[in-house]
């Protein structure tokens, strides 16, 4: 049994595929940690499969494709990884996304010093322009993170956390537009040994001008607000009700205004 299952979920990017899975090679583990990687590719007509580059020796590498009739986006394809791991813990990365040099180690090391249901480290959105510049555009903090703050708004992406694979009691909904992974989160660290890295573990790649690649932002201020809405009221918090409102509040006004919002 491997300490931790590593889900990668992939749709038609194999060159971001590649990059993703190179940060994952490049990652240094505690002693006597293994990981097994698991893709899970969101293409039935994809008839390519296997590792991409050399496997390092410490880690395993599982590759499913769905099927046609398992077809329903990233929700699912996390959801058939964590049915398929082993690992005591689990943690997940998006295609397009990296993991910072050391992120493995980081959360690993602090879960099992701690005896930890659940860790996440912080996350720096890097924003590729038109013309090639790379900059930081987003620097999240977890600095006084708690399940409160979660009850608000996400601060924690997906690929900067790790969580126990028993604790899971809730799946990915895939019937949520957006912010499912937001949901999975209050869904299951409610009552859980949380713990933070207040270091950077995590590398979201966004381009400039090419909100496709981003569903949060693609489908706008609107579904944002329906999502918060329906999250808000799957985890009612009455302390919280009036700062839930205002975030509302200020959701519909960038949505009458015609503005986007990101999530």
């Amino acid at each position: 049994m491997a300490n931790l299952s590593l889900i990668v979920t992939t749709y038609r990017r194999p060159v971001e595929l590649s990059r993703a899975l190179s940060s994952v090679y490049n990652q240094k583990l505690p002693s006597g940690v293994d990981v097994e990687l698991i893709v899970v590719d969101d293409d039935p007509t994809n008839p390519h499969g296997g590792a991409v580059g050399q496997v390092p020796s410490w880690l395993s590498y599982r590759y499913f494709r769905r099927s046609a009739a398992e077809l329903g986006g990233v929700a699912l394809s996390r959801n058939k990884g964590i049915v398929c791991a082993t690992g005591k813990y689990i943690a997940f990365l998006d295609d397009d996304d990296e993991l910072e040099d050391g992120a493995l180690y980081k959360l690993i090391f602090a879960a099992n010093h701690g005896s930890l249901d659940f860790v996440a480290g912080q996350w720096r959105r890097f924003t590729e322009g038109k013309v090639g510049d790379v900059k930081i555009s987003h620097q999240e903090s977890l600095a006084g993170f708690s399940y409160q703050k979660l009850l608000l708004a996400n601060q924690i992406a997906v690929g900067s956390f790790l969580i126990r694979r028993d604790a899971i009691q809730k799946y990915f909904d895939s019937g949520m537009a957006t912010h499912e992974d937001w949901l999975f989160l209050l869904d299951n660290l409610h009552n859980l040994r949380i713990g933070v890295v207040l270091v950077n573990v995590l590398r979201v790649n966004q381009r400039e001008g090419d909100p496709a690649v981003h569903r949060n932002s693609r489908l706008g201020s609107r579904q944002k607000w329906l999502d918060f809405s329906a999250i808000y009221d799957k985890h009612p918090a009455p302390d919280l009700l009036e700062i839930r409102k205002r975030i509302l509040a200020g959701l519909e006004h960038t949505n009458s205004i015609g503005g986007g919002v990101s999530g």
